[in-house]
């Protein structure tokens, strides 16, 4: 899937529309590998579909995850409808995967633990879409306040996001809303001043993603001296 800017007339149009943002990205699809260069070159995301069952299906599989290895594609997800049952088999697909950093999705997973908070199947395969941070996305509105009185000229850096997550306790490829208890309680009044970090809303922290969207959107326009002067800002204001 490259972005917007790269979509030809032999591409579908697909738009992502999320809690935080919009974007129109192109989706190509290949039976086989003519013209795979062109394409991997320039792809945000590759979705390799496959069944373990059919020969030929698995070996087009790992040719596709050795392609999207070397191409250092930034999102790879290899999806089937359910894994064997074998655990030999179970392990060679897992075992390609890890070799070749691709995430497995089962769409239709054998059994599902109700109590599990991990999501599968569509759901999860949405998630991962909407996880990229997706050249030319559109930020809503909503979404686009910044919060601690940042400027918004300096919100060109990924470090800057890394460290605001960081500084919020929390590593940034698990982000999640927190939530408040069932009664909304904000902690009883004797309880000690808590530090302006400690008091961000959710509405904070939706706006905290926001800025993180769309730091590694305008990102890419930097320089390397641009980056570096930037981060030595970021490391400042996060200290």
């Amino acid at each position: 899937m490259p972005s917007k800017a790269l979509v030809d007339d032999e591409q579908d149009r697909f738009t992502i529309d999320c809690k935080y943002y919009t974007a129109e990205v192109g989706v190509k699809m290949f039976l086989s590998p003519e013209g795979e260069e062109e394409a991997m070159s320039v792809a945000e995301t590759i979705v390799v579909c496959f069944e373990f069952t059919q020969p030929a299906s698995w070996e087009a599989a790992c040719h596709w995850q050795k392609k999207a290895s070397d191409c250092e594609t930034p999102i790879r997800l290899l999806v089937c409808s359910q894994l064997p049952e074998d655990e030999e088999a179970r392990s060679t697909v897992y075992k390609h995967a890890l070799q070749n950093h691709f995430e497995v999705i089962e769409l239709n997973p054998p059994a599902v633990d109700a109590d599990d908070d991990e999501e599968y199947g569509f759901p999860r395969l949405r998630a991962a879409l909407e996880a990229h941070q997706w050249p030319g996305l559109k930020l809503k509105a909503q979404n686009a306040v910044l919060s601690r009185g940042v400027e918004s000229q300096h919100l060109k850096e990924p470090g800057l996001a890394q460290n605001a997550v960081r500084s919020c306790g929390v590593e940034s490829q698990h982000l999640k809303e927190p939530s408040l208890d069932v009664n909304g309680s904000k902690g009883p009044t004797s309880e000690k001043k808590k530090s302006p970090r400690k008091q961000e809303s959710e509405e904070d922290f939706g706006s905290l993603l926001s800025q993180l969207l769309e730091i590694k959107s305008k990102a890419a326009s930097m320089d390397v001296a641009e980056r570096r002067k930037l981060a030595e800002k970021v490391s400042s204001y996060s200290s």
